[in-house]
């Protein structure tokens, strides 16, 4: 049986909520609640300690890791049907955030280089990491946050003095209730991306600790999101950010100091590319590990293969239509991730709540 540290599981968690921290979600969030979006990341550590509880109960009176709790908790059928949902919920997302991806590399930094070399380097370099095994994929991620992470904060550091107005953040808590909800929601949702946790803490080490784990996940993703927000605010206005389509990387092509720390977008580029590598290797890691459920498989990593040509074909439909691609990333990912990585957990919680009281 794999066996993966505490540190390697914060170190998964981050790589799924930070990436979309950084790079996606303060767009979406500033657009709903303009100058006071900031505010509503703050509210989401609320919202995000419930997940995080919500899950440590479900890993506490389950037995087995996802996706056969859900027949655990629900069944064969509805166990194996699901699962089936979640199996094509899981390649859509590895799509989606290679499509992601492939469109920003496209439209922002290497205009002319084919989308479908981007997509098959990408690829090849996860099947690799599926095929190493968990543990080799762990000690990866160790690398990965220990190299994005403090660079993520340096950026937001510098940016914020790149022609900062803190003007543009008033007037403070002047939000309609239902922006300040749907803004809510929205970075409530992002943390619907833990749910891989429900796997991956079957095979930790000490799973007496894993709360104090996922509360630092939790804290980390709320300083990063409020920074990363009132960076953005503060140096390009509310209203601006609805017409920049990566509002962080105009942010980094603007740092600029006394012209001898510039040009910092390589750098950039360069390890958002380590997050979105681990970020949908996970999930099609997921995707494997769900179908040697579904299909009672003695392996999984040799489903890989096979699921990489529906992950390239897909995400190569999705990033040849920009329309298509703001609709995912504004509204229904969204849907996704309350959905089925809130919503369906909840009823697994309150199932194992009530039959735990009789």
């Amino acid at each position: 049986m794999y066996r993966i540290s505490n540190f390697q599981i914060f170190c998964f968690m981050i790589i799924l909520v930070g990436p979309v921290a950084f790079l996606e979600q303060p767009g979406r969030v500033i657009s709903i609640a303009a100058q006071n979006a900031w505010l509503t990341s703050l509210a989401a550590l609320f919202s995000g300690a419930l997940i995080i509880l919500m899950f440590s109960f479900i890993i506490k009176k389950s037995e087995n890791p996802f996706p056969y709790l859900l027949e655990e908790h629900f069944g064969i059928i509805i166990g194996k049907f699901l699962s089936l949902i979640y199996l094509l919920v899981f390649l859509f997302i590895t799509s989606y955030t290679l499509a992601l991806f492939v469109n920003f590399i496209t439209n922002n930094v290497l205009p002319d280089t084919p989308i479908s070399i981007l997509i098959g380097g990408l690829l090849f370099v996860g099947y690799i990491i599926i095929k190493s095994g968990l543990e080799s994929f762990a000690r990866l991620c160790e690398i990965i946050v220990y190299i994005g992470l403090p660079f993520s904060f340096l950026i937001i550091f510098l940016g914020s003095f790149q022609t900062p107005d803190i003007a543009r953040l008033l007037p403070i808590g002047y939000i309609s209730v239902k922006d300040f909800s749907l803004a809510l929601v929205s970075n409530t949702s992002v943390l619907g991306r833990l749910f891989p946790l429900l796997t991956f803490a079957y095979f930790a080490n000490n799973t007496a600790k894993l709360n104090s784990v996922l509360f630092k996940v939790l804290l980390t993703y709320i300083t990063l999101m409020t920074a990363t927000v009132l960076a953005i605010i503060v140096v390009f206005g509310a209203n601006t950010v609805d017409i920049l389509a990566f509002p962080i990387f105009s942010l980094v092509r603007l740092i600029d100091i006394s012209e001898f720390i510039n040009n910092v977008d390589i750098v950039f580029i360069g390890i958002w590319v380590l997050g979105i590598v681990g970020a949908l290797t996970i999930f099609w890691f997921l995707a494997c590990f769900v179908s040697q459920y579904i299909f009672n498989l003695k392996e999984f990593d040799f489903l890989a293969a096979p699921f990489s040509l529906i992950i390239a074909t897909t995400s190569l439909l999705m990033s040849q239509n920009i329309i298509i691609l703001n609709i995912i990333t504004k509204h229904l990912v969204i849907y996704i991730y309350v959905l089925l990585f809130i919503l369906i957990p909840f009823f697994i919680f309150l199932k194992s709540l009530f039959y735990s009281r009789v």
